[in-house]
């Protein structure tokens, strides 16, 4: 799994860098893609936590709480949040991608490429995506 590091905030302004690509205690990895700071590490503690949907982190004021996030388990079982805090059914495939890259860290994945090579792909292509990759191995 890999994710880039760009961290907007401020009406999508750069403010830095954020991690999203995360390996909790149990083995599980966790990519959490969000234009809000903050929001990354909300949902990968909420996940961690055991996902208790009466545990769901409360947005401060008029906080964003909008993501996408791709949850690979130890056993290779993967799901997905797109911001409603439910997880999808298992998903099945060869790729996935979240962001707003997604399309072309695809296609680079399709291509032969690595996780890592793709988010770097990813970065070239679309402006949203860039800063330090960060990959990690299940």
């Amino acid at each position: 799994m890999a994710g880039d590091g760009r961290a907007l905030g401020f009406d999508s302004v750069s403010v830095g860098e954020k991690t999203k690509v995360f390996r909790l205690c149990d083995g599980t990895l966790i990519g959490v893609s969000s234009s809000s700071l903050g929001i990354p590490k909300a949902v990968r503690d909420w996940v961690e936590k055991g996902m208790d949907v009466s545990d769901i982190p409360v947005p401060r004021n008029d906080d964003n709480f909008e993501f996408e996030a791709l949850i690979v388990r130890k056993n290779g079982e993967a799901v997905l949040l797109d911001g409603n805090w439910l997880p999808s059914d298992p998903v099945k495939g060869e790729y996935y991608a979240i962001g707003s890259g997604k399309q072309y860290a695809l296609a680079a994945l399709v291509l032969g490429k690595s996780a890592k090579e793709s988010v770097e792909v990813a970065a070239k292509l679309d402006v949203w995506t860039g800063g330090t990759v960060t990959a990690i191995t299940h």
